[in-house]
């Protein structure tokens, strides 16, 4: 048993505070940009219109989007010029992004992008 002691006493032990002092100090030496940035984007208001239309948003850039509920989505970035559109066939993991003008769109986008602009409006 003394045996045991002795070879108990040669353990290094940690005790609860330096295994904090330990993580502090693996803390202090990780540099991570992206923890420490604030982020560049964010939502500002949002509106869930999803019993009829969508969920619409607009972001802290003035870019303003719709999630639809057959799961496609619009956004028209911050200048208003432009939207994208963006649809997922059943079938296929890759989406599809149309980019077009509020000027100048297929006939097929008519109503989302007439939702979008009510969207905008609101919010």
């Amino acid at each position: 048993k003394a045996r045991n002691v002795e070879s108990a006493n040669k353990l290094t032990v940690k005790t609860p505070s330096s295994h904090l002092n330990n993580g502090l100090n693996m803390l202090n030496t990780i540099k991570t940009p992206v923890a420490s940035k604030a982020p560049e984007v964010w939502v500002k208001k949002w509106v869930d219109y999803s019993t009829k239309y969508g969920l619409g948003y607009m972001l802290s850039n003035n870019a303003c989007g719709v999630f639809f509920n057959d799961s496609t989505k619009i956004i028209l970035e911050p200048k208003g010029v432009y939207f994208d559109y963006i649809e997922r066939k059943v079938s296929d993991k890759q989406e599809i992004i149309h980019t077009h003008t509020l000027a100048d769109y297929p006939e097929e986008f008519q109503k989302k992008v007439t939702l979008l602009q009510h969207f905008k409006n609101y919010l």
